[in-house]
């Protein structure tokens, strides 16, 4: 629903729609990662790369070989992504 939101430039209600997302499931990395581009789409950068620490905190606590389903690839492929 986040990305229809985005697609239509909905940027606000895709925002809300990940938080309400987090709520729920604090261990989401994909909702962390899109609320860190949305933010870099508004060029808030600190909060960009505060969302991004954050899925790369949630990813250092899975273990490596846990498959993030969104991505379709494991933590560990994931975070060593981030780490770039």
């Amino acid at each position: 629903m986040a990305q229809l939101a985005q697609l239509k430039g909905e940027f606000e209600r895709a925002e809300e729609m990940l938080t309400k997302t987090l709520y729920l499931d604090p261990s989401h990395v994909a909702a962390y990662l899109e609320l860190a581009a949305l933010c870099e789409r508004a060029d808030n950068l600190p909060r960009a790369r505060t969302f991004r620490q954050a899925a790369r905190d949630v990813l250092y606590k899975l273990p490596g070989g846990t498959v993030i389903e969104t991505y379709e690839t494991t933590a560990a492929e994931m975070a060593q992504w981030l780490d770039r």
